[in-house]
Formats: C-alpha cells, structure tokens, sequence
C-alpha cells in the first residue's frame, strides 16, 4: 500500500532538517592551547566523561533533526492509500447528499431515545467528518424543509446546527422514494470529483420497499456515486394503533343517539390490553377496555347523544405505547336539528306506486320527519314532480335526488349546476322508466351530469340467463368506508339485469368512481362541480332493473352517500392524510376576502381570497388534529372543519434485516452499516486513508522530551568552591 501526501508541498518543510546540523555545527566549542610552565596544579583529564558528553551531544543532536523532520512530514499529512473498490470516496473535495427518514415510525421510543433523536445523532456525526468547503444537501423524506438550512451549504457546522433545532419526526408516511430522487438529481450535476448519497433510516419495510427498487433500477447510473445506508432503528415490541373511526348513524340529529365504532390493531406479536377512550369537543365520554390478539384487530363502540346542533368534533384515543403517532384518530361530523332535501322524479304513470319514487322513499321513511309519529326532528324530504321542478326554492335544501328522469331539461340542469356550485349534492339514479335505448341521448341524466358525450353513455339489458353483479368498490371512498361489514358482505347477492354502460375512459379529471360493475363498467361515480358534487349511480331505482333495491344493502347504501353529501356541504372532512395538500372550493354566491387557518395547536394562519384566488389552497396539513377554517366576508362567516390523521399503516413496523437489504442492493453496491462511528470511521479512512499525521506529531513530542532530557544532562552541574576537606 503506497504513502501517499495530501499536501506534497509541504514537504518543502524537510530543508529545515539542516537547521539544527548547521547551529550545532556553529555553536561546537573548541579548547584552546595555551602555553604552560607547570601541570602540577592541574586536575587529570577524565577521557571517560568526555567520550560520554560526545555521544549525549550526537543524540541531542539527532533529536533535533527528527524532531524537524517529524514535524514537517506531520504538516505535509501523510497516508497510506488502502486497496480502493468502485464507488469509494478517493482524497479531494466531495458533494454530499444526506437523505433523513423522518416518518412517523421514527418516534418509536427505545431506551428513552426515538429512531428520530439517533438519527439527528448519526447525521450530526457524520456532519462533523466532513470538511468546510465540501457542498452537502439535506433531504427529509417527508419533504419538510428544515428551518435555518439553504438549500446548499458548504458549512457542516450550519448543518448540525439546522438538525438540532428540528421538532422530532413529521406525521406522513414517505417512502423515501421522492427524497432519494432529489438527492440523486444533485448529485449528478455536482462537479466534484467525489459523490456520495447517505440514507439514515431505521428500515421499515414500508419506506425501503419502494426505495430498494429506485436504486436498483438506476444501478448503472451510480458507478462514481459511493451509496451508504445506516440502520438507527430498533425491534419492535409492541405497538396498538386506532386504524379507523366510524360513525353509523342514518343521520345525525339533536337526540337522536348516535353509534361511534373504532377500530384498534394489535400490530406486536404478543396479545395487548389497551385502554380506548372516546373524547368529544375536548370532553371524555366514555371509556372501554379492549383485549386485542397478537397481529389482530378490535372492534370497539361507543354511543353518544348530541344535546345541540353544530359541528361536533371528536377523537378515540389510546392509552401511550412505544409509537404515540397512530394512539389517536380524529374525526368531524354535523349535528343537524333538521337537514331537508327534495326529490325530483319523473315517470309517466304518477299514480302508480310501483314508481322508482317509491322505493326511495321507502329508504328514506325511517329517518325523515313526522309531528304525526313523534318525531319532530330529523330529514325533511320534499317531493316535486319533474312539471313542478321551476317551483322549487332550492336555497332552502342541502341535498337533491333525481330519480326516474328519461331526460334532464336544460333549464332544470341549470338549476341543479347552480345548486351544486353553492355546494349541495346531487344524488341522481341513471336510467328511467322509458324504452332502453341503444345509445344515449344528448340531454340523458347522467351524460349531462357527467358532462359524457352521446356515444359514450347506454343502456345494456341483459340476457335472461345473464346477471351482473357488483365488483370492485373503493373502501377508501366515504360511501363505503362508513358501512358496516355486513352491509359490504351483501354486494355480492346484489345481481343487475340492466344498466347503464358509462364509458370510463370519457370521464373528466373531477370524476372519481367510487363502485364499479364486475365487469369493469362504474357503478357510482361522483363529479365536483364548484363547492358541490354529483353522486350518479349508473342504474335505474327499480326492481325492473336489478334487485339491489330490495336487498339489506339498498337502505345503508342511500343513507351514507346522503350523509356523505350532507356533510361535504358543510365543510367537513375527516379522512385527510397528515402532511399533504388541502383545497376547498368554499360555495359560490358569497365573496370571500380570506379564509383563517386554526391549526391544532391554536396557532391561526391568514390565506387571501379574491378574484385570482377563490379557491382555499393549504400547502401543508403539518399536524394532525381538527383544523377549523373561517371564511370572512365583511361581517359574515362561515366554518368548515377538517380532521387530520396519519396513516395506520406506517405502524406496521416491520423492520428488514441487514442481510435482506444487502442482497437487495447487491448491484446498486450499496453499504450498509448500523453504527454512525463505524460508517465515519470508514468514510474518513476511503478520503484520507490509513492517516499517519498522529503517528509523526507523537515521534516529534517524543523527539522534543527526549532532547530535554538529554540536554539535562549536558548542563555544568555546581560544584561547592574549596576542597571540602579543607573546611572542616
């Protein structure tokens, strides 16, 4: 292994080794002759003691010139250059790209310290290696920017400051995936003749599955880039987590009780107990205790009963475990003394009972209002025929149901756009009472309300011997999230003989296809239209059609998309994922001069409204919690209310071992290490190699003692004036 000298100049420093030499050269003393008459007073020569102050004298010598020596090959730092492999660090300036997991798996508490405080720890150490003058990036995977940091520095020591001051690990659930590309984009433009991509995490399966597979496709790409992956997590041993909360409840009414049902996993390998609390605006309700078995989940309900109108908001919390992130789950919904809706239906035979009016109502009976029956409160429904349609004073309703339409008139699609821009939802049945067509019409209620073309919306009347079926449905979607298992189980004794076949293709970018046909074809499909939404179902109300009306799933069908509209016009949403972007269409028909943010920390944040800017745009929902929105129009205001929460799945800790990560990253040449010290010990030994500075300031302070000591001995020691034998 050669020597090799980061500052060869400094070798220039070795013609000083002479200085000493010339001094001891010029300073020799030389005795005198002098003539002398008699040696009888003289004292005899000790030849002996002379030899022995030569030999002192050469050595003291010696000393000095290794001592300048030793010196001037320290100044010139002297290494030994190890065997280097493709993709190590060689001496000379370096970009660093240091990418930090910071999700929320990363506050996993161990011996007093989280995933998150020994990565800040590890990158701090690592910071300190590296040399003032090299250019570095910091990237966390959340996207978080890091307050008091440039997006570039040269200064390491501005970076462990900037990673200090860093309030613990966010609240998303990054898979790393989109920090690693940025750091990847730097380094490629970095004109430095070293590269390296440093990633701290403490490897979840979660965040490393999608990161494993970036870098193994652009292995090629990263043959003068040294990759290093340090491990700072720990085994799980237990974490519980509220994965969900629902409320079933047709309606949410003043008195009326309501069923609020969480969901708690048990994601460790042994059975917990936990304690689930429910908390309604700030108060405890109600407290349960809950046996949960290793790798299952629980279902826990509680009731409540609303003693006044207005947003409610509410939390299920659990007792603290190891990851506090997921121990909560919030939720928003409407109290309502009275929500009122009108239903529009058409059909040439109005007497008939056997209407598609009929079984909607027959849905909606249970909830709505009746002096008569005793119940003065609840839904208010209002009947208008298709001729009566002009009449209605749509102000005075929050949702609408079109129901039996063959066609939709222009001036009533008016209405209803209007309607729906101020922010009621429209809840419409696709297909009439008339002759199947083959191909559909320009004025077709669902082709105007999805705003299809002709040809891309028809009825399809099966075979005899044919029956479709429901198929894929999006449990992520309100509608379907709040169900109940047994209403889910009761799609598939759902069987259609005709529908309407919507093609997919054809919808716009404000659709969203919450439920489809087995055959692919969408069943459900809701359009935002201004503060609004339609909600169309491709099939006709009628048994004619398909026999969901008169199965068990009919009834908690209709009420939740009717819930769901209810609520999506007040402003309410509960299922928004902690640090993404949030944006509300506030109703149209009011001039909003600017929203006020209160976070959950009771912190308020001013966004304008105006002309350029209708729309309420939030970068950044940082924490989880209730958001209250306010929006002010001289002395008029309007709340919405939004519900933030992490996702349960990031607390599935399911670490992958080193070995499985290795074998993974075998052709990206990626190292993996488990400890800060020994990941900068080898970062320090590939730039500078096997440093033998210490070694040569140790042999100079060697060289320095030695010649005190040596030149003790050269000193004239006193010698008492007289012969002491004298004195006596």
């Amino acid at each position: 292994m050669p020597v090799v000298f980061a500052y060869p100049w400094m070798l220039l420093a070795l013609g000083a080794v002479a200085a000493p030499l010339v001094i001891h050269l010029i300073s020799r003393q030389r005795a005198r002759k002098l003539p002398i008459s008699t040696l009888r007073f003289l004292l005899q020569t000790d030849r002996r003691t002379a030899r022995k102050h030569k030999l002192v004298d050469l050595l003291v010598l010696l000393l000095r010139t290794g001592l300048v020596a030793f010196l001037a090959l320290a100044l010139a730092r002297p290494y030994i250059q190890p065997h280097r492999e493709a993709g190590d660090l060689a001496p000379g300036q370096t970009a660093w790209a240091l990418v930090l997991d910071d999700s929320y798996s990363m506050g996993l508490v161990s011996e007093s310290l989280t995933s998150f405080d020994r990565a800040i720890a590890a990158a701090s150490e690592l910071l300190k290696t590296i040399p003032e003058g090299d250019e570095i990036v910091i990237r966390l995977t959340s996207g978080r920017e890091i307050e008091g940091l440039a997006a570039r520095t040269y200064r390491s020591g501005a970076a462990v400051e900037a990673l200090r001051r860093i309030e613990g690990p966010s609240a998303a659930d990054a898979t790393a995936v989109s920090a690693i590309e940025s750091a990847l984009k730097f380094l490629e433009g970095a004109q430095t003749p070293n590269r390296a991509l440093v990633f701290v995490s403490d490897f979840q399966e979660s965040a490393l599955r999608d990161a494993i597979a970036l870098l193994a496709k652009r292995a090629p790409a990263l043959k003068s880039t040294a990759v290093y992956w340090l491990d700072v997590g720990r085994p799980m041993e237990s974490n519980t987590a509220v994965t969900s909360v629902r409320i079933h409840q047709a309606m949410s009414f003043v008195g009326l009780p309501m069923r609020v049902r969480a969901t708690v996993a048990n994601y460790g390998g042994q059975p917990a107990r936990q304690t689930v609390s429910l908390w309604i605006n700030g108060g405890k309700m109600e407290t349960q205790e809950v046996e949960i078995a290793a790798g299952a989940a629980s279902e826990v309900e509680f009731h409540h009963v609303p003693v006044s109108a207005g947003n409610l908001t509410g939390e299920v919390r659990l007792e603290g475990d190891a990851l506090p992130a997921d121990n909560r789950r919030y939720f928003c919904w409407h109290v309502a003394s009275r929500v009122q809706a009108v239903v529009v239906y058409g059909g040439r035979e109005e007497s008939s009972k056997w209407r598609d009016v009929f079984f909607l109502r027959s849905a909606l009976e249970p909830v709505t209002e009746d002096a008569k029956a005793g119940r003065p409160r609840g839904l208010r429904v209002d009947y208008a025929a298709e001729s009566d349609a002009a009449g209605i004073k749509w102000q005075d309703y929050q949702v609408a149901f079109l129901v039996g339409l063959e066609r939709l008139p222009p001036g009533l699609a008016k209405q209803i756009e209007s309607f729906a821009r101020r922010g009621g939802s429209v809840i419409a049945f696709a297909g009439s009472e008339g002759p199947p067509a083959a191909a559909g019409s320009p004025d077709a209620l669902d082709t105007v309300l999805l705003g299809l073309g002709a040809g891309n919306a028809q009825t399809v009347t099966l075979d005899s011997t044919e029956t479709l079926s429901l198929g894929q449905v999006d449990e992520q979607h309100p509608v379907f999230r709040t169900l109940s298992r047994a209403a889910a189980e009761n799609l598939s004794a759902v069987e259609f003989y005709t529908y309407r076949r919507l093609a997919a293709a054809a919808l716009g970018g404000d659709t969203r296809v919450a439920a489809a046909y087995a055959n692919g074809d969408p069943f459900l499909i809701e359009r935002r239209v201004g503060a609004g939404r339609y909600l169309v179902f491709a099939a006709r109300c009628h048994p004619d059609w398909g026999n969901w009306v008169v199965r068990p799933l009919f009834l908690p069908l209709i009420y939740e998309t009717m819930k769901y509209g209810v609520v999506a016009q007040l402003g309410l949403q509960a299922e928004v994922a902690a640090c993404s972007a949030f944006r509300l269409t506030p109703p149209e028909g009011m001039n909003y001069t600017r929203a006020m943010v209160r976070d959950p920390e009771a912190r308020l944040r001013s966004y304008p409204l105006g002309e350029s800017r209708k729309d309420l745009l939030i970068e950044r929902m940082e924490k989880p919690g209730i958001y209250h929105i306010y929006f002010q129009t001289g002395e008029t205001e309007t709340e919405a209310i939004v519900a933030v929460n992490v996702n349960p799945e990031e607390g599935r800790l399911e670490r992958m071992n080193e070995a499985e990560v290795a074998e993974s990253l075998e052709s990206a040449r990626v190292r993996i290490y488990t400890s800060p010290t020994a990941l900068a010990a080898s970062l320090r030994r590939q730039r500078e190699g096997i440093a033998l500075r210490a070694l040569l300031l140790y042999l100079a302070a060697a060289c320095f003692l030695g010649e005190c000591f040596l030149a003790n001995s050269l000193i004239p020691k006193s010698h008492v004036a007289g012969n002491p034998a004298r004195q006596g």
